[in-house]
């Protein structure tokens, strides 16, 4: 069996060294010096399983794990899930994981689908005016630098930009 290509969780007889401490006399020596090679930077404590310090965590909990993640993160996306994710956690093929989950995610599918985010290649397309303030953007600037004459609203020095759309359809 060629235990490198299955995941920790799965090889029984690591994780018989890792919580046991000792090596069944049944396997044979080729396969006792894989084991021992595989298990040499994982450490079992506290009926957890770490690899260099980081969380081993179970298959089974690994997508909801990255799930929950993505979601007290506020949902920014692949690479700041996987940095996160690699900060307190280790498992192979990790990133894979990662994608899948935020790939699949459907309240990141909508927000893409309404254009707040694009990749580079999409072209911005002209948004149509039809009547007089049919269209109206609001916007805050500040806070401002002093000069001689101050308006002051309520300790705040804003600018408060009103810009319409005007033409027709």
């Amino acid at each position: 069996m060629d235990g490198r290509h299955i995941d920790i969780w799965k090889d029984a007889v690591c994780l018989g060294l890792l919580k046991e401490g000792v090596l069944s006399n049944a396997i044979d020596i080729e396969e006792g010096k894989r084991v021992r090679k595989r298990v040499n930077n994982y450490c079992w404590k506290e009926q957890k399983l770490y690899f260099k310090g980081l969380l081993v965590p179970k298959l089974e909990e690994r997508l909801s794990m990255v799930s929950q993640m993505h979601e007290d993160l506020g949902h920014v996306g692949e690479q700041r899930t996987l940095v996160e994710i690699c900060r307190r956690y280790f498992w192979h093929h990790r990133t894979e994981d990662i994608k899948t989950v935020v790939r699949s995610c459907q309240q990141c599918q909508l927000v893409r689908s309404e254009g707040s985010i694009r990749s580079g290649d999409e072209q911005l397309k002209s948004i149509p005016i039809c009547d007089l303030f049919h269209r109206v953007a609001l916007d805050t600037v500040g806070p401002l630098l002093e000069t001689r004459k101050q308006i002051h609203f309520g300790g705040h020095r804003p600018l408060f930009q009103v810009v319409r759309g005007k033409g027709s359809c």
